[in-house]
């Protein structure tokens, strides 16, 4: 699994986004959703604020138009998103300034072979420099990206990291990214799709032929792209234990594209498993400030001096728990980090 606009009330009363119903209208940033050109991962604005612009009807034609919903699941997901940082922070988008979000959806609908086309049918991505959501076409192997929302959720917390604490992207740096990334994407799939089995990262994404045929071939049932509980268990295998981290992905690693800049979406499992072993325990409004905190500030390198590693997680997680919870809550975090290997 990389411009402010100003503001605009928006009452949650879209029928088709019945899902919302439960959340009270307030301001909050304009969302502009565009459809990709069959060879570009660019494309016409044809969703504002919930509304479809109609340009869309020349841009998909009447025939497409109704198949494809592409766009309006982009937008609920992306208003999800955005209100779980609010309701749960006080964070007005992914910047805290109320910034726009701009999203592409259908990317790669057409790559030939295109090679940047082809890697983003089949993901979803946080787009730094354009400051964009881009989600792919999907493919034989993974679909629904702009549907499933602990996916979007996850894009949209590497928007807040880069507006914050700005965490390098390789190493265990990187890893303590994806991290985060998948811990708040997983919680605002709990507090808004509680229907949708914990602690699974993307289990919608993966096609059924995937899960079908891998589950196959590794003779082991596939439900979900990772497994935050259970990390051997996920469609990608990840260490439970910072003792199982491959060799290559140690001090020594140069970070490459064919080395997924160093395991980051690999090491990621280790931190994961212990949130969710702490989480499972104690709740998420008990440590949620904790780990926004965590991830926003405690975590800079202009903090800590250096880069954050896994020891430097595990130390202001502990920390952060000293100073806001109780000494019974704080066994319960550090044997988590225990169990993981992370003290």
């Amino acid at each position: 699994m990389r411009a402010s606009l100003g503001f605009k009330t928006i009452l949650i009363c879209v029928t088709f986004f019945s899902s919302l119903f439960s959340l009270s209208a307030f301001a909050r940033p304009q969302i502009e959703i565009s459809y990709a050109r069959p060879l570009s991962s660019h494309g016409p604005v044809v969703l504002r604020d919930g509304h479809e612009l109609a340009i869309i009807k020349l841009v998909l034609g009447k025939p497409y138009l109704k198949r494809s919903s592409a766009h309006k699941k982009a937008y609920e997901a992306l208003v999800l998103s955005a209100d779980f940082f609010e309701q749960q922070f006080g964070l007005k988008s992914f910047d805290g300034k109320n910034s726009g979000i701009k999203a592409t959806v259908g990317v790669g609908r057409i790559a030939l072979m295109f090679p940047t086309l082809k890697k983003l049918k089949q993901n979803a991505v946080w787009a730094t420099q354009e400051e964009r959501f881009i989600f792919g076409a999907g493919g034989e192997f993974m679909a629904g990206f702009e549907d499933e929302l602990d996916v979007v959720a996850h894009e949209y917390t590497h928007a807040v990291i880069q507006h914050s604490s700005q965490i390098p992207l390789w190493g265990e740096s990187g890893a303590l990214v994806e991290h985060f990334a998948d811990l708040f994407g997983e919680m605002a799939e709990q507090l808004y799709r509680p229907t949708q089995k914990k602690w699974l990262i993307g289990e919608d994404i993966l096609t059924p032929a995937t899960k079908k045929n891998y589950s196959e071939m590794e003779s082991r049932p596939i439900h979900a792209l990772r497994d935050m509980l259970n990390p051997g268990d996920g469609f990608d295998r990840q260490p439970s234990h910072y003792s199982q981290v491959p060799f290559e992905f140690l001090d020594d690693c140069v970070p490459a594209i064919d080395n997924d800049a160093c395991g980051v979406h690999v090491m990621n499992g280790i931190p994961n498993r212990a949130a969710a072993l702490i989480i499972s325990q104690l709740g998420w409004e008990k440590v949620k400030w904790i780990y926004f905190n965590l991830m926003t500030e405690r975590l800079k390198s202009s903090y800590l001096g250096h880069e954050p590693k896994f020891a430097d997680y595990s130390r202001e997680l502990l920390q952060l728990c000293s100073e806001n919870l109780e000494a019974q809550d704080c066994d319960v975090v550090l044997a988590a980090l225990k169990d993981v290997g992370l003290r």
